[in-house]
């Protein structure tokens, strides 16, 4: 896959098209939920992050949002909505008993970060 740094996570979305098990958003019908049905859930800015999972916590407490700088440098991920975010390990064990007070999160380079969201 051809890459330049200009083209931010553009390579890593494309190798997603080699992955024998792929996986993809499906929209259902409208259904009872606690979200709001026009409203975002959360928003993301980064410009060299890519989102590699958003889903229900494996012990159903809050959601999880795992997240990979693929760029040479720290990475700002700015999360937009109104929910608390604690980091965990990629096994959703929590790393930081604290809550995150910023939801300006510093990304190292080369890294993959995983957070559990309560809303």
């Amino acid at each position: 896959i051809p890459y330049a740094a200009e083209e931010k996570a553009i390579a890593f979305e494309n190798a997603y098209g080699f992955a024998q098990d792929r996986f993809y958003a499906i929209q259902t019908e409208k259904h009872e939920g606690s979200f709001e049905v026009n409203k975002p859930v959360i928003s993301m800015d980064g410009d060299f992050i890519t989102c590699t999972a958003m889903k229900q916590a494996e012990d159903g407490n809050g959601y999880i949002l795992r997240v990979c700088n693929v760029s040479e440098d720290e990475q700002i991920l700015k999360i937009e909505g109104n929910c608390q975010i604690e980091e965990t390990n990629l096994a959703e064990k929590v790393i930081e008993q604290q809550f995150l007070d910023s939801k300006n999160i510093t990304i190292p380079m080369k890294k993959i970060k995983t957070y559990r969201m309560k809303f």
